[in-house]
């Protein structure tokens, strides 16, 4: 009798811890940050500018942020003269980018769909309550005899 109620109860615990679930909670918090630094170029844009000059002389001189342009008229011929200054229209920089990453402790929702290796899961535990059943069974019989 002494046998029976401790293979019953033996069963019985293999069979509520082959049958629980465990979840994982984190019980601290993380704090991350990642900084990378990106190489980016910035276009900077330059208005437009207009500029007109009238004058009876013979030579006229027209100037500004981006161009010289010089007009001269002399024995009969209109000679026109424009310089446009070297500028740069675009500037490297590094961008830095903070990605920040805080993990703070939550239980997940239970999946609806069972992945393939929760079904052989289960398969597994079930398989393992039947052989230590299967066991158990033997054992009492042996005993008995």
């Amino acid at each position: 009798m002494k046998w029976r109620i401790i293979a019953t109860a033996t069963m019985l615990a293999t069979l509520f811890a082959a049958c629980t679930k465990t979840i994982y909670i984190p019980l601290e918090q993380r704090h991350t940050e990642v900084i990378s630094l990106k190489d980016t170029i910035v276009e900077v844009i330059t208005p437009g500018e207009s500029h007109s000059n009238h004058t009876g002389d013979t030579t006229s001189t027209l100037s500004s942020r981006g161009a010289t342009s010089t007009a001269t008229f002399s024995n009969g011929k209109l000679s026109h003269t424009l310089i446009i200054h070297p500028r740069r229209d675009s500037i490297a920089i590094q961008v830095r980018d903070v990605h920040t990453i805080d993990s703070i402790p939550y239980p997940l929702p239970a999946s609806e769909k069972q992945t393939d290796s929760e079904k052989r899961h289960a398969r597994d535990i079930a398989t393992a309550i039947t052989l230590t059943a299967l066991i158990v069974a033997i054992l009492i019989c042996k005993h008995r005899d």
